[in-house]
């Protein structure tokens, strides 16, 4: 019993001391392989459709209409051509490229998402 107090104070203290999360650059990115490339970006879809459904605005609601059925290879090509045709956004962070990557390829994208 002495030794599951002991572990779950440590992982608490862990959790704790953790980094902060944050989003990647567009840098950080591309030194991604594309399997982590992929991961990184469904973490993202998931991240921004549970927020906005929270938030009830649907702001997000056409990217989920155009592209909700695309695999993470798919939102990782689209991020991935648009950050190498744009390499001066390579300092954007990377959930607002993504954004204007698949804004740019469906065509109900708001005009703020091209």
């Amino acid at each position: 019993m002495r030794e599951l107090r002991i572990g779950c104070a440590a992982f608490i203290v862990s959790l704790l001391l953790a980094a902060p999360a944050s989003a990647l650059s567009g840098r950080e990115y591309v030194q991604l392989d594309s399997s982590n490339r992929a991961l990184h970006v469904m973490g993202m879809v998931e991240a921004m459709k549970y927020a906005d459904d929270l938030s009830g605005t649907e702001s997000l609601k056409w990217m989920f209409d155009c592209a909700g059925r695309w695999t993470g290879a798919q939102f990782e090509a689209a991020l991935s051509e648009y950050i190498d045709s744009n390499r001066y956004k390579l300092s954007y962070r990377t959930p607002s490229l993504l954004v204007s990557a698949v804004g740019n390829m469906c065509s109900n994208a708001p005009m703020w998402a091209r």
